[in-house]
């Protein structure tokens, strides 16, 4: 999995919450994801099993050790 990010964006879903997302490239492909993510909740929120991907965060190779505490 290749994740590039790119500048964040806001998005208002009620008049009281308002949730920041940041969009980011996922293997070539832009998606919308929650701003703050670790890679560990990356995988999970975007349902791909952490057992069998590689990741690749801004042209690094993350470590599995890390994906828990590095953030997107």
């Amino acid at each position: 999995m290749v994740v590039r990010s790119i500048p964040r964006v806001s998005k208002r879903e009620t008049p009281d919450v308002v949730p920041f997302f940041m969009n980011i490239y996922v293997n070539g492909d832009l998606r919308e994801v929650p701003e703050n993510l670790t890679l560990a909740t990356l995988l999970d929120w975007l349902k791909l099993p952490a057992d069998r991907v590689a990741v690749e965060l801004n042209r690094e190779i993350a470590s599995r050790s890390t994906w828990a505490v590095t953030t997107i």
